[in-house]
């Protein structure tokens, strides 16, 4: 009786040893799942903001190409209003020229009409260039605005892209972690199990009750008649 009071004892503390190694990787495993959750949610966010990020770029690049051509479509119209006001103020000479040796009225008065044309084309052709110079002025605005923008975009996905190596290794090794803490918890359950079936076995036989001393005598009584 004394051998398995003992041996239940020793059983009893040894669960409660195990039970104890279990709490613990329980609350270890808690904190692994955890960090496992933040990382991969951190991964997968920096992917999102990589991906749409590049999209933006995408889109400025095309902005700033527009923009790009239409500047350069400007310029090329305002060097062919420069031209054609060279042009203008060339025959405004020959126009002032053309009054100022004229004879008659009427050849005056003509050459007058022509100069007044040209002048009135040169102020058009003047506040067309000046319009379309504050237009590249405006496209350079949007060039530069939006190229910076790109660029500071693109520092961003450079920083997010650079976390990434680093995160996954975090993923990598604390969901390694959690499926051994997971392991671990699981053999001490059965541990726990194993020793408490010992334990009701050991009660079982220590409260069964012992066969009486005088039946056991008349067994070997008779038993001894038989074989005589």
């Amino acid at each position: 009786m004394g051998s398995l009071v003992r041996l239940a004892k020793k059983i009893e503390d040894h669960k409660k040893e195990i039970t104890r190694a279990k709490r613990k990787a329980e609350r270890e495993l808690k904190k692994s799942v955890s960090s496992y959750r933040r990382s991969s949610s951190s991964l997968a966010s920096i992917e999102r903001n990589v991906e749409a990020a590049k999209e933006q770029i995408g889109e400025i690049s095309k902005e700033v190409v527009r923009a790009v051509e239409q500047r350069e479509s400007v310029k090329r119209l305002i060097a062919a209003a420069e031209s054609k006001l060279e042009s203008e103020k060339y025959e405004k000479t020959n126009a002032e020229q053309e009054i100022k040796f004229s004879d008659g009225r009427e050849e005056k008065k003509t050459a007058q009409f022509k100069l007044d044309n040209i002048v009135d084309s040169i102020d058009n052709i003047k506040s067309e260039i000046k319009i379309r110079t504050k237009m590249i002025s405006k496209l350079t605005d949007i060039i530069d605005d939006r190229t910076s923008s790109k660029s500071k975009i693109s520092t961003k996905v450079r920083k997010n892209v650079s976390k990434k190596p680093d995160l996954r290794k975090i993923v990598k090794s604390s969901g390694k972690k959690v499926e051994a803490l997971r392991r671990s918890v699981k053999s001490k359950d059965k541990q726990v199990e194993s020793a408490k079936i010992r334990i009701k076995k050991i009660s079982e036989r220590m409260t069964k009750k012992p066969k009486s001393k005088k039946r056991t005598l008349k067994t070997k009584v008779k038993a001894r008649t038989k074989s005589k």
